[in-house]
């Protein structure tokens, strides 16, 4: 008996529902313009690996919300009208009800963005490495095990073909390590150039997209992880906390 080889998944916007790139009806369709599927060799020549785990899981968050979301679909002539109505709900996919269009590079903006990480919702397959390089928030990998199988990838990792495709992988791959990395920060409050933020454990997980209190004061965290005053936050129609922002404490 032939064993089935199971695939790491990944989220993308591949095609429109009558398999062209424009021209279409706005919104998915088939429920295959904007899905998820299992890995598969494009070939990607390219690995975008956000450098916290936090911000990480968020770009795969988000890119399972849109991929669950019917009313994205795939349009290249019209691909920025996602972006645009997430840029004006502060990137909440879940709570898009029109039917609009994206195409592959334009929905990894969201996601970064819905991550809390700005990028321009014009980038395209042929800058989209530079862009995602130039927040300082990723790292470029192109060793061919990250590119030629499913192993090394984790989740929130961004596949790139340049000037052909991208994709946001979902699940951490069959080789990758379980154990925690050396902690780079300490337990409580740490500080950089951008501001404070609060370590609530040995592995170095921090607060991101909360209000938290902490000896007795309250405290508000963006989606970056970074201490904000006068914050502005977003719920979702259930009651939950959607996204957090302000002025950072410096």
């Amino acid at each position: 008996m032939q064993t089935e080889v199971r695939m790491v998944k990944i989220g993308q916007a591949s095609r429109d529902e009558r398999g062209k790139y424009s021209g279409g009806m706005a919104g998915d369709q088939d429920g295959k313009e904007v899905a998820i599927r299992g890995w598969y060799n494009r070939p990607w020549n390219k690995l975008l690996r956000a450098k916290r785990p936090l911000v990480a899981d968020a770009i795969a968050e988000a890119m399972e919300d849109a991929c669950a979301n019917n009313n994205i679909g795939y349009d290249q002539g019209q691909r920025t009208t996602l972006y645009k109505l997430c840029r004006a709900n502060k990137f909440n996919i879940r709570a898009i009800k029109e039917p609009c269009e994206t195409d592959c590079s334009a929905l990894v903006a969201v996601c970064v963005n819905a991550a809390g990480i700005h990028v321009s919702g014009d980038i395209y397959t042929g800058n989209e490495a530079a862009a995602l390089l130039a927040t300082g928030e990723f790292e470029l990998l192109t060793e061919p095990k990250y590119l030629v199988s499913d192993e090394y990838v984790k989740r929130g990792d961004i596949l790139l073909y340049e000037f052909h495709h991208t994709a946001v992988v979902l699940e951490n791959g069959s080789k990758v390590k379980s154990n925690p990395p050396l902690n780079k920060y300490v337990k409580g409050w740490n500080r950089n150039n951008e501001g404070w933020w609060y370590v609530y454990d040995d592995r170095d997980n921090y607060h991101v997209n909360n209000a938290v209190r902490i000896e007795g004061e309250l405290y508000f965290f963006d989606a970056q992880g970074y201490c904000v005053k006068n914050p502005t936050v977003t719920t979702e129609e259930s009651g939950k906390l959607r996204l957090i922002a302000g002025e950072r404490v410096k």
